[in-house]
Parts: C-alpha cells; structure tokens; sequence
C-alpha cells in the first residue's frame, strides 16, 4: 500500500516518522520537520533531501504557494512555478495539487510529469468559484504550460 499525506502538525510529523510513499508539506511545515531555517530555496531544497534520505518519504512535495512547488525522491528534485492566471478562489487549490500528483504516480508517469500534473491541477482551482474544484479541461491546458525545472545541487 503506498500512503500520501497531506496534513499539518502532529499527524504529519507522526506519519513521517514510519515514512510514507508521498507527503506534501508546505515551507512552513518543512521548517517545523526539518528544525532547520528554511528561508531560501537552497536550504529548503536541501531539506527536503535529507528528510527523503531518512527514509521518512519516497516522494515530498513542498507547496510554495505562488512560488509553485519542489519534489524530491532519492534522485531527482525538480521545481515547478505555476503560469500566472486570475484567481477566483484558493480553496481546494492544494487538494488539487496533491489528487493532480497522486494520479499521474498511479499512472506510472515520472515524478517531473507528477509535478507538473499537481501544478496544473492546483492552479486550475484558483479559476474556479466558492468551493468548487478544478476542471479536467483547464488542467490539460495549463499542464502544456508548466515547466519543471531539475535542481541542481551544490
């Protein structure tokens, strides 16, 4: 069974501590799980390799928010911005992100490709109203226009 988490606080850092196949926490969280400050892209990427090398996650998807997203596996670490559009309403955005992810992992793509399924999901919520969530059609649109991007490490 392979188990994705997306949570906050004392569930997530317990989940973490067996390892899970996916955790999606956001730079705050990975501060928190980290104990490191993670103020720069640098050190958050550097973050989220060792908790990976811990074992306490196969994938980790940091959320940036407007900044996009960071994935990290054993290895490779891409990142992801999303395109700009004009946002209707946040909620379910990460919701999005992380059902956009989990189904192009279960469908066997590659972790870049997961990430830019997640973007485009997450972003194609935001042009939606209220408490809908994000449409098929203006996820395949917006997915053609995200890059993900390798990190490079130091």
């Amino acid at each position: 069974m392979r188990v994705v988490v997306d949570t906050n606080g004392p569930p997530l850092r317990a989940a973490l501590e067996e390892g899970v196949f996916m955790a999606k926490p956001n730079r705050r969280e990975l501060r928190d799980l980290s104990g490191a400050s993670v103020e720069d892209f640098a050190t958050q990427a550097a973050a989220a390799r060792e908790l990976v090398a811990q074992g306490r996650a196969e994938v980790l998807a940091v959320s940036m928010g407007a900044d996009g997203a960071l994935v990290t596996t054993r290895t490779a670490q891409f990142r992801a911005t999303p395109p700009p559009v004009r946002t209707y309403s946040s909620v379910g955005a990460g919701d999005s992100f992380v059902a956009g992810m989990t189904l192009a992992l279960a469908r066997g793509q590659s972790t870049e490709d997961a990430l830019r399924w997640g973007i485009a999901s997450g972003t194609a919520a935001l042009l939606t109203q209220g408490t809908d969530l994000c449409y098929r059609a203006d996820v395949e649109r917006l997915f053609t226009q995200v890059k993900a991007e390798p990190v490079s490490r130091p």
